[in-house]
Formats: structure tokens, sequence, C-alpha cells
């Protein structure tokens, strides 16, 4: 749609796009579209250990593609980059044959062993192989994301679960990874109604979920005859150790219940009742079950533009027939505006704020965007104001509880005591929720599993 396209995704970079033309200019492009997901994702991540270690994986299943005389990538121009991000994703961006392959540091949480990691890094490329494409570019530039279709996963399953047999990896690692994904996507939705980015993707059936048992049983029970495939969870443990599990204090901001706060502009806000958030890799997202989505992030402003010229020449230039209104909010100037499309219809609320620091001002939009279905325009127009009123801008007294909030939280690996339990551990954990189930969840543990001594499970610092 043309009205998430120019108003939200304008930035994002064009994850899967396959490029075509010269060379030069293929390289060029490539480039491009990789600073700008660099920029998107919140930037590399600094700890170089676990991204060294998943490209050394990466290269282990590039070398068993090329063995197996598929000469349509180039094996050796394949890298990995780790983005510093606390979502759940991984996609690709390629020229043809050679790529690159981003994924969060987030994924890596989920993750419990080197096979994991591999077939998740093999069906990344299985997805390039075949020329499945996951964004694609309109024609207003911006990237738009969709869904692989049932067809497209069930392809790179099995070229994917054929790569690591080959790089000689357990094949029930899929299986179990995949699980892993569904049971972080029902958790987090249950807790912020958020939901896990890769999965949105890659959609997860009933139907593939049975067909990918059933394919890797069949390579494990050939390779049970010729070679011993392995996990290797330990090595793989080693390198996340002290991973980044939620930084805070980068972005900034924290959420609590239905309250935003940003620490560094001294800015907050509420969203009307009925309202969940959910962060994504560029904006924080509030959605209602009626389908209202109310879309918050921040951006540069050009010094002496005002917000009605922002609205109209800036942030909504693709769009015809905004109605623009100047008001202000704590000696903040503001504008408002609507836009009304046949599928589709958004309230767009800019507010300036000037940050005065030691160094030097900084100039803010400050930008909310509700988008709602047609029939609930109405609705729409009653929460954007309910947040318009909410905003306050000034010193944010933050109490010890929500400073906890704000501090940065590491993966931690232990070995398993004699006599620890599931909820001995999990209350370790520095996580404000169902701390019991999300062991469970980051350690692949069911319910009423044992724990035994000696073994090592990740715990949240």
């Amino acid at each position: 749609m043309v009205l998430v396209g120019a108003l939200v995704l304008a930035s994002c970079g064009d994850s899967g796009l396959r490029i075509l033309g010269s060379a030069q200019n293929r390289a060029g492009v490539l480039a491009a579209q990789h600073e700008a997901i660099v920029n998107t994702y919140g930037g590399v991540y600094e700890d170089t250990r676990p991204a060294s270690y998943g490209q050394a994986v990466l290269d282990r299943v590039m070398v068993a593609i090329l063995s197996g005389q598929d000469q349509s990538l180039d094996v050796e121009s394949w890298r990995l980059v780790l983005l510093d991000n606390d979502g759940v994703d991984a996609f690709s961006l390629t020229d043809g044959n050679k790529g690159v392959i981003y994924m969060t540091r987030g994924l890596l949480v989920l993750i419990n062993d080197e096979a994991q990691l591999a077939t998740l890094l093999a069906h990344e490329v299985a997805h390039i192989a075949l020329g499945h494409t996951r964004y694609h570019r309109t024609r207003d530039a911006s990237a738009r994301h969709r869904r692989y279709s049932h067809a497209q996963e069930r392809k790179a399953d099995a070229a994917g679960l054929d790569y690591i047999v080959r790089a000689g990896y357990q094949p029930s690692s899929h299986t179990q990874i995949l699980s892993a994904l569904e049971k972080y996507d029902g958790f987090i939705n249950e807790e912020s109604g958020a939901n896990v980015a890769w999965l949105a993707a890659h959609p997860l059936t009933p139907k593939r979920a049975r067909l990918v048992a059933q394919i890797a049983k069949i390579h494990s029970d050939n390779g049970n005859k010729t070679k011993r495939f392995v996990r290797s969870q330990k090595r793989y443990l080693n390198a996340i150790d002290g991973l980044v599990f939620s930084n805070a204090v980068a972005r900034g901001f924290y959420i609590k219940k239905r309250r935003f706060v940003h620490l560094e502009l001294g800015m907050q806000f509420e969203v009307p009742q009925g309202f969940v958030f959910a962060e994504s890799a560029t904006r924080i997202v509030a959605r209602h079950s009626n389908g209202l989505e109310l879309v918050f992030d921040v951006v540069e402003r050009q010094e002496g533009q005002s917000p009605d010229d922002y609205l109209r020449e800036n942030w909504a230039k693709h769009l015809a027939g905004v109605q623009v209104r100047v008001f202000s909010i704590d000696a903040h100037a503001a504008a408002n505006g609507q836009v009304r499309e046949a599928e589709r219809h958004a309230q767009l609320l800019v507010v300036s704020h000037k940050n005065q620091t030691p160094d030097q001002p900084q100039n803010k939009w400050v930008r909310f965007a509700l988008f709602s279905p047609p029939h609930l325009s109405g609705q729409a127009q009653s929460a954007i104001n309910a947040v318009q009123r909410s905003i306050g801008f000034g010193a944010i007294r933050v109490g010890a509880a929500d400073a906890e909030k704000t501090r940065t939280n590491r993966l931690r690996i232990i070995l398993v005591q004699k006599g620890d339990s599931v909820s001995r551990l999990a209350q370790r954990m520095n996580y404000d929720g169902d701390k019991a189930e999300l062991f469970r969840i980051l350690n692949g543990l069911r319910k009423g599993g044992i724990l035994r001594a000696a073994r090592s499970v990740k715990l949240i610092d």
C-alpha cells in the first residue's frame, strides 16, 4: 500500500532485492543498501566474537554447497553481518551470486547450538539460490515487505536441509529451531503483543513443520549409516556468552505498560486502553485488537522548518489531500493532518523538539502516525487525540524499578549445579515477566523437563 510505504518504510533497506544492471551499478546499489540496512537496524554489533564464529559456520555451509556442484552461488563471496538489534530476524542482500546474510543478535539468543545456526544460514542462502526475494522495490522507491509463499518455504526447507547435511550438521536442528521460534513468537505476543519478524516473513504452518520433520528424519536415517552428525552446543554457547539481550541504554527509552518514556529527549506519552506496544527494528509500534496501529519514531529536523511545512513537503509529500492544522504542545510547535485512501486512513502528528545538550542542540521531529481501516477512522481520531493530550516534555524522574529497565541485559552461560531447577534458575534472571517460561524457551526445554547437573544453560543477567 502506498500509504504505508511512503510514511513508514521510506528509509528501510531493501533486504532481499536482486539487483540487475552493470557490475559497477550493482556494486554501488549493494553498498547503498548495506548502509541503509545497518543504519535501520541499529548498526553492526560491536563484539566481533559471535560474528566471527558465525562467519566460520557460514563458510562451512558454503563449502558444502560447492561440494554439491551448485554453481549458482559464488561461495567465497558471502559474508555474515550481525546487527545490533533486539529483534528476531535474518535476511539477505544479494547482487546475483554474491551476498550478505544479516542476522540480529536477538535471533542468536534463541539458537542453542551450531547446527541450529547453520540451519538458519543455510535456509537464507537457499532462498537466494532458488531466486526468491523477501522485499521488492515500489515506484516511490520504498522497500515493501512481503512474505515468502508456502511453496517457496517448502523448497528452501528442502534445499537448506540438503546443505546442512552436506556440511555434517544434525538435520533435526531444523525442526528444533522452528519450534523455538514458534514458542518465542507466542510468548512475546502474549507478553507484549509483539511478533517474531522472521516468522512473519517465513510462515510456519503445521503442514510445513511436518514436512520438515519428515525430510530431516530421512536425512538422519540415511546419514546414520555413513556419517555422524554434529550439533556443537558447547562451542556455540561459548561464542554467545555475554551477548547483549536487551540494550535499553543504547535505545534511550523504556516502556512501562501503556507509557512510553524517552530518556534522551525528556518526553513521554501514553497510548489509549487496549493498545499494546511492540518494538520493531526501526520504530515503536502500538497495536489494538480492532486493527488500529500507532507508529512512533524520531527523525532529524532542519533548523527553521515549520511542522506544517515538514508534514506537507517531507513526511507526506507523496500523498495528496493532506489536511493540516497547526498548534503547540508545551511550547513545542506541532501540526497534525489526516490522509484518506480507499483501503486505509492515517492520522498524522508531528511535534518539533530541540534538546539542548552541553555540546550542541539536537533538532528533532517527533512523529506519530495512527493507521486505521476506513470504517474505524472515528476511533482513530479519538485515539490520536488521546495520545496528543498525554505528550509531556521535561526532566524524567526514573524510579529504582524503572531505572533497572534502562540498563543493558546480557546472556550468561552457566553450568547447572546439583539441586538446581528451572524455577530456581529462572528467578535469577533479570526479566520483568514470566521468567520460567522464558528460561525454558531460551534453553530448548519442555515443561516438566529435568535439568541435569553440569549442563550449560542461558540466563539473562
